[in-house]
């Protein structure tokens, strides 16, 4: 017997970070030795990735779906968070994204920043040394050093995850405000002499997802490039400011009812079969300040057998 489910589709890409536009300004920053991987390929496992949007017809509003029994079984695991979201204290403020606090918490320098360039979406900031690319609006910037020297790194990955922990919390982050901490080494393809192409070591990368109590704000993040000899080399981030109201954090609905609402999400989408896990997480939108606003929502990950992972937001009625 079928079942009508009404669910709200949401637009994973309403007032959300122009992610494109970043990825534009990282490139600007980059040079002819840093152009053998992407500027910010992740490794497998990468936290925070965004869920699939969904199609304009899907984001119009609610519409009604009829579900059938599925054959998609369900990972309820993960749905445990505290019954009290508190906001952290202490976050970062828009004077955050001015030239000098940047610059001193991420690459320890002291250097006098001038505009460049700008316009009504983006600055360019330049220092002797430095490069700062910044979308201030939307909470995200690219700061990259000039000259990246060669050498060898002595320590660990471990410790330049704590050296780009630090940064972040020089920057104005608590701990309360960061979830998953994951350190890789980027390798290029050099060819040898004998034309056998090796990989080498090109960088070291931090990636550091944002989360509020546990919970994932999806697409907020700081990743942390270090170069071989382990000094600073590029902060690509994308942490804006949270706004002091109009956020909904909790839930009323039970995990069996949201558990019901994830196979009428999936249906929604075309995906009938596989293991879906279900996680919290919350999808930012920005207000007129530039300041983000938390929904709480659940999201539905499924390997569907094809080999692909997808990730479809369910909508929980946060308030």
């Amino acid at each position: 017997m079928k079942q009508l489910i009404l669910i709200l589709c949401l637009s994973a890409c309403v007032n959300r970070p122009d992610y494109a536009a970043i990825r534009q300004l990282q490139n600007e920053t980059a040079r002819d030795d840093d152009a053998a991987p992407q500027p910010e390929e992740e490794p497998e496992a990468a936290p925070n990735t965004d869920a699939d949007e969904p199609d304009a017809d899907e984001a119009a509003g609610l519409r009604a779906v009829a579900v059938s029994a599925l054959a998609v079984t369900i990972d309820r695991s993960a749905l445990v968070k505290a019954s009290a979201v508190a906001l952290p204290l202490k976050s970062v403020t828009a004077a955050a994204f001015e030239a000098k606090p940047i610059a001193v918490a991420f690459s320890k320098s002291q250097e006098t920043f001038q505009l460049r360039a700008a316009d009504a979406q983006r600055q360019i900031y330049e220092s002797v040394g430095f490069k700062l690319l910044r979308i201030s609006r939307q909470g995200a910037f690219v700061l990259a050093k000039k000259v990246v020297a060669d050498g060898v790194f002595a320590g660990s990955e471990a410790t330049l995850a704590q050296t780009a922990r630090a940064s972040l919390k020089a920057w104005g982050i608590d701990d309360g405000e960061v979830g998953r901490v994951l350190s890789r080494k980027v390798l290029s393809q050099e060819e040898e002499p004998t034309g056998v192409s090796l990989p080498k070591l090109h960088r070291y990368k931090t990636f550091i997802e944002r989360a509020i109590g546990g919970v994932s704000v999806i697409g907020h993040r700081a990743v942390i490039t270090h170069g071989k000899d382990g000094a600073f080399a590029r902060a690509t981030v994308v942490w804006p400011p949270l706004a002091t109201a109009g956020h909904r954090l909790a839930t009323r609905l039970s995990v069996d009812a949201i558990s019901d609402r994830a196979k009428g999400a999936l249906a929604a989408h075309g995906i009938a079969a596989g293991n879906a896990r279900l996680r919290y997480k919350y999808l930012p939108t920005l207000n007129a300040s530039g300041e983000a606003v938390l929904l709480l929502a659940v999201g539905a990950n499924v390997d569907s057998g094809d080999g692909e992972a997808h990730e479809v937001d369910v909508e929980i009625d946060a308030e």
